[in-house]
């Protein structure tokens, strides 16, 4: 038996993902990888982050953050964050690496967080060790369950499928065996708990974690690093109170781009794929620009989708800019510089580009799914609950009409950019559990 941590005591955590800014961003999961863990350390908890030293990964001064070990893997030194032939067996020797961490006599956690899929097989390396370390496995997308096959078992010391949480017979589920050993599962928004209990979200785990249940705790981004009044990437800081000011950053983003200064102008910060639902708002972009929009999309993906957004461009050169480059001052500069913030993604476990859009004023033009639901208010977005053009078409319509009207449309404006999206909410949720595991 472990020792019950005193519940006034700081805990001892141990986090562990793919990727965290700034030492390696990919995705969504590197935003959370640095954000929370700087939180839970502000609560007073002595937090060491671990992740792998992948492909340009230096060392960074975390101030008075957690502990950052960078991992480097022994047999590709220097690999990509992500891809490659032997991807799983990478992440599996990153597994075992962080339940060394986990294991050393002089600083055993008390809870360890393994997030998705790449460090799934965390909680099950520390219960073949019988450790008192608790676990928690976080799912940010269950899309991706990193499946190997049969011979990948033998080489990293698992089980042989079928084990609990594999799906197919023949075939290690690596996610679905994290969420069976973790002593708890979370994910990152209470609507997206809710979706993947059932079917058509749970990709074939929702049996699963309909057994073990998922405690959902919405993500929340970094309200100092992205804040309108003092971000320098934007042409003119603003707030609630100045935010005629804003009209500077629309103007900077139109003339930087060549675009005309009439109309809506819809942003998009986004990996291009048919998860965000982008292939819609591509093939109803003609009609939005026939109804006076103009469109920038900052992202990379899918070469059909990327190659269909430059046609789209070629097309209306004043009306439509796509950049494939990611470009992280552009990134500030859309959500600063665009009214609507467009969202229609098929599924979304939570959504930072809503959140961060909204601090900016920029307001989500977005479908209700996941994590969207709970932090877009109906006060602030334009939803639609469809995934098709016509869906898209009638809620940029009404967007429209309060755009015009001025008044209304500054209105939710100020709401969105009065909401808090800190992660101090989440990381005192996170605390609670973490407690409650003890």
């Amino acid at each position: 038996m472990g020792t019950v941590p005193d519940p006034v005591l700081p805990l001892r955590i141990l986090f562990c993902a793919a990727e965290a800014a700034p030492y390696s961003k990919v995705g969504g999961l590197g935003d959370v990888a640095a954000a929370l863990p700087s939180a839970l350390a502000r609560l007073g908890h002595d937090v060491r982050l671990v992740i792998p030293k992948a492909a340009g990964v230096a060392e960074h001064d975390t101030g008075d953050g957690p502990r950052v070990l960078l991992v480097e893997d022994p047999v590709e030194p220097g690999a990509p964050v992500y891809g490659g032939d032997r991807e799983g067996d990478r992440f599996a020797r990153f597994a075992r690496a962080v339940s060394d961490v986990a294991s050393e006599p002089t600083w055993m956690p008390d809870v360890v967080h393994a997030n998705d899929w790449h460090t799934a097989l965390v909680p099950v390396y520390l219960a073949a060790r019988a450790t008192s370390a608790r676990t928690v496995m976080t799912i940010h997308n269950l899309a991706y369950q990193g499946r190997q096959d049969g011979s990948f078992a033998e080489h990293n010391g698992l089980a042989r499928p079928p084990a609990r949480g594999d799906i197919d017979h023949d075939t290690v589920n690596v996610f679905g065996r994290g969420i069976a050993t973790a002593t708890a599962v979370t994910t990152v928004s209470v609507g997206y708990a809710r979706e993947i209990l059932e079917p058509l979200a749970g990709h074939g785990l929702d049996a699963l974690l309909r057994e073990r249940g998922v405690t959902g705790i919405t993500n929340g981004i970094d309200t100092d690093a992205f804040n309108p009044a003092t971000d320098t990437a934007i042409a003119a800081p603003f707030t609630t109170a100045t935010i005629d000011a804003r009209e500077a950053c629309r103007a900077d983003l139109a003339n930087s781009l060549g675009l005309a200064h009439d109309g809506p102008l819809i942003g998009v910060v986004s990996r291009l794929a048919e998860q965000k639902g982008l292939d819609i708002l591509l093939a109803a972009a003609p009609e939005l620009i026939a109804r006076g929009a103009r469109l920038v999309v900052l992202g990379s993906g899918e070469q059909w989708l990327e190659e269909g957004l430059r046609a789209l461009a070629t097309h209306h050169p004043t009306r439509v800019a796509t950049s494939t480059a990611f470009d992280d001052r552009l990134a500030r500069r859309i959500y600063a510089g665009s009214d609507l913030f467009a969202m229609p993604s098929r599924f979304e476990p939570c959504g930072l580009g809503q959140l961060i859009a909204m601090r900016y004023g920029s307001l989500p033009l977005a479908r209700r799914t996941g994590g969207i639901t709970e932090t877009v208010p109906t006060d602030v977005g334009y939803l639609f609950d469809d995934v098709d053009t016509g869906a898209i078409l009638w809620a940029f319509d009404q967007a429209v009409a309060d755009w015009q009207d001025g008044s209304a449309f500054r209105a939710r404006q100020a709401r969105a950019m009065a909401i808090d999206s800190s992660w101090d909410r989440a990381a005192l949720a996170y605390e609670a559990l973490y407690r409650s595991l003890a």
